[in-house]
């Protein structure tokens, strides 16, 4: 597993775009190669925080607040380690209630673990929807050529839902506990900085972070 940052200093990103209605949000951090024993859990955990529409992070985002139509966390994998991010698009003067609630509900997630039931759910969608990755004769040589370049044992394109479902709660605990930092999170924000600095500066988790602005146009 990756050793990210373990401190209370987290970093923001703000790509200052001018007359911006709506930010696009994105908090992440490094995660486990698609080799890291730790990798499949951290799956299905990240599935069950932010990757359906019924998640815990889709839920208290968009269901019980209306601050963003979508709300998603998603894990990465290729040949080389990928990031553990989560993406919301708030209207520009909801961005600090949005991202004080994203920051808020990771550490919750890091901290407190999951439900059993949450956990369940994700194994079940991640072993029925794993059918549509394999639907066409591209779509399988597309899989294998990825498994192939990144080191990955073929039979992982067929045997995909069995790992699912032998993995316990306990691994999916543990693969959280060993990996996930949320003190050590990057929050990039593509945003109108003179309306975003003020509401990020009342974001208690932000007191300490390291903010940056950089224009849109400097990369």
């Amino acid at each position: 597993s990756p050793k990210g940052p373990t401190s209370d200093r987290l970093r923001v990103v703000v790509v200052d775009k001018p007359n911006r209605t709506q930010s696009q949000i994105y908090v992440g951090q490094l995660a486990p190669h698609w080799r890291d024993r730790h990798y499949l859990p951290l799956l299905i955990g990240t599935m069950a925080f932010g990757g359906t529409f019924t998640s815990r992070l889709m839920d208290e985002v968009r269901v019980k607040r209306g601050l963003s139509y979508g709300a998603s966390a998603r894990l990465g994998n290729g040949r080389g380690a990928r990031g553990l991010v989560c993406s919301v698009m708030p209207s520009a003067h909801q961005t600090g209630e949005t991202l004080d609630l994203v920051l808020r509900l990771y550490r919750e997630w890091a901290e407190g673990g999951l439900r059993s039931d949450e956990i369940a759910f994700a194994k079940g969608y991640l072993q029925k929807s794993h059918a549509f990755t394999i639907q066409t004769a591209d779509d399988r040589l597309a899989l294998r050529t990825r498994l192939h370049v990144a080191g990955m044992p073929e039979s992982y394109a067929t045997d995909f839902p069995a790992r699912v479902a032998a993995v316990t709660d306990k691994a999916v605990a543990d693969a959280m506990g060993a990996t996930l930092r949320p003190g050590g999170l990057v929050v990039t924000l593509v945003a109108t900085a003179k309306q975003v600095l003020p509401q990020l500066a009342k974001i208690p988790a932000l007191k300490k972070a390291d903010i940056e602005v950089v224009p849109y146009d400097s990369f």
